[in-house]
């Protein structure tokens, strides 16, 4: 009886663990199931030609931040700064900024997104979104969010195109 119940949940187990596999490989890179992996350019959907890429992450970065700028404020009991650089390279025609073409926001467990309202303040190396990119051009630097520490070991980068009304979201991988 006991050997039955073993050999029940052990089927159990691994029948989840492919219908998870099996859904995980149906999912599109990019999305939250198969974030894109770092060190590996992804094209932005709808956003006239931007593709980015995540080169790493430093999911401490409050002592960074914090010397980098005296006015910085501390993170909030239970947060801490979390510093993503990113390269941002322009394929479109013409001229464009990451601002007009990329927004950047994080998430979590927590299912709660951090945007440009839990920013770190001044940030080293930060990404400049304002800065003109001919076409062929990249610019790198750095994006950071104030997160709950909670959320630190399952933070993903999320890009989705500037003044999108859609749902289009690409999500990365941060470590």
């Amino acid at each position: 009886m006991k050997r039955r119940i073993i050999q029940a949940f052990a089927c159990a187990a691994i029948a989840l663990i492919i219908t998870a596999t099996v859904a995980q490989a149906a999912s599109p890179r990019g999305s939250r199931a198969r974030p894109v992996p770092l060190h590996t350019a992804f094209v932005i959907p709808d956003s006239k030609g931007w593709k980015v890429r995540v080169n790493s992450s430093i999911p401490n970065a409050t002592k960074l931040v914090l010397a980098e700028n005296q006015f910085n404020d501390e993170p909030a009991a239970g947060r801490q700064f979390y510093m993503i650089n990113v390269t941002a390279t322009y394929a479109g025609s013409g001229r464009s900024a990451a601002f007009s073409g990329l927004t950047f926001s994080a998430l979590g467990r927590s299912n709660v997104a951090y945007d440009s309202s839990d920013d770190c303040g001044v940030t080293p190396t930060e990404f400049d979104d304002f800065k003109k990119v001919f076409s062929g051009g990249s610019i790198s630097g750095n994006v950071c969010f104030s997160v709950k520490k909670t959320d630190v070991p399952s933070l993903l980068l999320m890009v989705e195109p500037g003044f999108s009304f859609d749902d289009t979201l690409v999500f990365f991988k941060t470590r």
